[in-house]
C-alpha cells in the first residue's frame, strides 16, 4: 500500500494571463468525488512557494483561478486529504484565460 496521496503536474505559464484550474471526481466539470474521497487543489511557484489553493471540505469540486507575476514552471498539486476507501479518481483540468 502507498503512502503518496499527492500527484504533482508541471506547467508553463505566462506572466500576467489569467489561469483556472479545475479538480472533480468524473467526466463532466464539477462531478463530486466518489470513493469518500476528499482531494484538495494547491499551485505552487518555481520556488515551490504555494500561490493558490482550494481545499473545501467534503467530497466536492475544487477550483483555483491564478494570474501569474512571473513567466516559468509552476506545479498543480492534487492532494488527497480523505480517501478512507482507498484510491479516488478525479480529473484535473487547466485553462488560460484572456
Amino acid at each position: 500500500m502507498s503512502l503518496d496521496v499527492s500527484d504533482y503536474f508541471a506547467v508553463w505559464l505566462v506572466a500576467s494571463r489569467s489561469y483556472t484550474f479545475s479538480l472533480g471526481g468524473g467526466i463532466a466539470e464539477n462531478t463530486p468525488f466518489g470513493n469518500s474521497g476528499d482531494l484538495d487543489l494547491y499551485v505552487y511557484d518555481g520556488t515551490l512557494s504555494e500561490v493558490g489553493r482550494s481545499n473545501i471540505t467534503g467530497q466536492v469540486a475544487e477550483g483555483v483561478r491564478f494570474t501569474p507575476a512571473a513567466t516559468g514552471m509552476y506545479y498543480v498539486r492534487v492532494y488527497g486529504y480523505r480517501t478512507p476507501l482507498g484510491p479516488v479518481a478525479y480529473r484535473l483540468e487547466g485553462r488560460a484565460g484572456p
